[in-house]
């Protein structure tokens, strides 16, 4: 099973347009869709995620709430945080 990882924060006008997108490519049922978020995220993104889940029933679609971290290296953190969800 093949993973989408997006960061989402603040935005949920473009997370919706990059749900949207993804829902264009006919081959969403092949995927299971992670969303890392930020303590403090914009609550309407919960909305556009619940929105997709209700369009798209079969796709493993799911928020995770990041812990907050003392690392030095944050973008390091993010990308090995992603790797085994």
């Amino acid at each position: 099973m093949n993973i989408i990882a997006i960061t989402i924060f603040n935005k949920p006008d473009l997370l919706y347009l990059y749900l949207e997108q993804l829902e264009k490519s006919g081959e969403l049922e092949n995927y299971k869709i992670r969303l890392h978020a930020d303590p403090g995220y914009d609550p309407e993104e919960d909305m556009v995620v619940e929105d997709f889940k209700k369009r798209n029933p079969n796709v493993d679609t799911k928020i995770i709430l990041k812990e907050k971290t003392d690392c030095p290296l944050p973008g390091f953190y993010n990308i090995i945080s992603a790797f085994f969800l």
